[in-house]
């Protein structure tokens, strides 16, 4: 269920109370937290408003979400993505600072506006998201901090991919691995936005 949230965009239990306010809370969060099952009638409630299959929420089966049949792709709907290095991605937030003309690109599609770069992750800190190499498609121009999204930041002359947390200002990890802690940010950092990650591609 949670994971099914998360597809949603939902970050936080509080999101489905505010985006579904007629939803029982007591039941939702039993429902959620594995301490009451739930009906397949409740489970296509749930599937419908996150986005998920409800055979896959009930008991597992099959894809999360229903492979949807491609309608061709025309020319402008496909962009050609340069693919940089982690450290490569950390450097553009230096005023002026361009990817190299010649640099091996992807063709991806369904981006819309802006200018797109692609990186691979390093370390564990997004695995819940992104595991190690999965390839991140940022977009430079998305730079304005909106809270629960994911962005590459330069903190401290380092690349690291977070998710903006406010209340206090904070880069939050979202792992697996417990060592990962937020980073909050404190006055005497030196830190900046790259790009907002736009899609997430994991090689399987």
């Amino acid at each position: 269920m949670r994971e099914a949230r998360l597809h949603a965009g939902l970050e936080r239990q509080r999101d489905v109370y505010e985006r579904f306010p007629s939803w029982n809370r007591n039941t939702y969060k039993s429902n959620e937290n594995g301490n009451a099952p739930f009906s397949f009638d409740q489970a296509k409630t749930y599937a419908k408003a996150f986005g998920v299959r409800a055979e896959w929420l009930y008991d597992g089966a099959g894809a999360m979400v229903a492979a949807r049949q491609q309608s061709p792709r025309s020319p402008e709907d496909i962009q050609s993505v340069p693919v940089i290095s982690w450290v490569s991605a950390g450097a553009l937030d230096e005023p002026g600072s361009q990817i190299p003309a010649g640099t091996e690109t992807l063709d991806i599609s369904d981006l819309g506006a802006g200018e797109f770069f692609a990186t691979r992750v390093r370390g564990d800190s997004m695995d819940r998201l992104a595991p190690e190499n999965a390839l991140l498609i940022v977009n430079r121009q998305e730079i304005d901090l909106v809270r629960g999204r994911r962005y590459i930041f330069s903190l401290r002359g380092k690349t690291t991919f977070k998710r903006y947390g406010e209340d206090p200002i904070r880069l939050d990890p979202e792992s697996l691995n417990p060592a990962h802690e937020p980073h909050f940010i404190k006055p005497t950092d030196k830190w900046s936005v790259i790009g907002r990650v736009r899609k997430v591609i994991i090689d399987v």
